[in-house]
């Protein structure tokens, strides 16, 4: 893997940019310490999978919240006035807690997995690095 330093944004972009040219982006890892939508666009990248993560756990705690309160009051009921054991008009309040909770929770855990460092990475550093993969 040939690592590439630089000290300043305009060398890095332009650097990167000759870098394409040559080699495929797919093959091509970035570290700055600040993010440049430029280099986005310049390696073309596609949308990030953290999203469906997000969305797994929304849709789960949704369903585990309304499946949690139905359960509980069909379990032990409170039959108060002649009303229904199962009216779901409150239990949107869990249902909408645990869908929050948990779609924050696997949109963090999605995020590290995603994520996965490899290589020597200096975290923190005050330079550019472009790591290409040698074939």
């Amino acid at each position: 893997m040939r690592e590439l330093v630089y000290n300043s944004e305009e060398e890095f972009l332009s650097g990167l940019r000759e870098i394409v040219k040559q080699v495929d982006p797919k093959k091509i890892k970035v570290v700055m310490p600040y993010h440049i939508e430029e280099v986005e666009e310049i390696l073309r990248l596609k949308d990030s999978k953290v999203k469906f993560f997000t969305l797994v756990g929304c849709v789960v705690g949704c369903i585990i919240g309304f499946a949690l309160t139905v359960w509980t009051s069909l379990s032990w009921p409170m039959i108060v006035g002649g009303k229904p054991p199962v009216t779901l008009v409150p239990y949107v309040i869990i249902a909408f807690e645990l869908t929050a909770l948990l779609g924050g929770i696997l949109t963090t855990l999605g995020f590290f997995i995603l994520s996965r460092e490899k290589g020597n990475v200096e975290i923190g550093s005050d330079r550019f690095i472009i790591y290409v993969e040698e074939n």
